[in-house]
């Protein structure tokens, strides 16, 4: 059987969560590099699951996000997103670059634990998202 852009879209959300799960034990076991990088990755994953359905892809990163809060966030394509959003996946993205690539950061406990609150509150709202986006493409066929 062939694969859908649901399909995707589908796997694309799993590997959120899965990302978001892995987030908060890296954050349990005090792992903050590890937990801000899975955080970011969490929302990543979520809005690739986005774009998967309108057949939208980047190779950078900062493009991603960018694009997203412009035309998603900005627009009010996501229902109920809080209005600090794209302000907060900005942040994300800002502190995966450093926590990843900067000499000599260690980030704190507050530094990971606001990345994972932000891919927390990210994950489902995406979630919610999709599931319409999912059933209306379904019931297109």
């Amino acid at each position: 059987m062939a694969k859908t852009i649901i399909d995707l879209s589908k796997f694309e959300y799993g590997r959120a969560l899965e990302a978001l799960k892995s987030a908060e034990v890296n954050f349990q076991y005090e792992l903050y590099n590890a937990s801000i990088n899975r955080s970011y990755y969490a929302v990543f994953y979520a809005i690739e699951a986005v774009y998967a359905l309108d057949n939208i892809n980047f190779s950078s990163h900062a493009k991603l996000v960018s694009y997203f809060n412009k035309n998603y966030v900005h627009k009010k394509i996501i229902p109920h997103a809080p209005e600090d959003l794209a302000g907060k996946l900005g942040i994300i993205n800002s502190m995966r670059n450093t926590s990843d690539y900067g000499d000599f950061f260690t980030p704190s406990e507050e530094d990971a634990k606001s990345q994972l609150e932000t891919a927390q509150m990210f994950i489902p709202l995406i979630g919610k998202y999709l599931d319409t986006k999912h059933r209306d493409l379904e019931n297109i066929k």
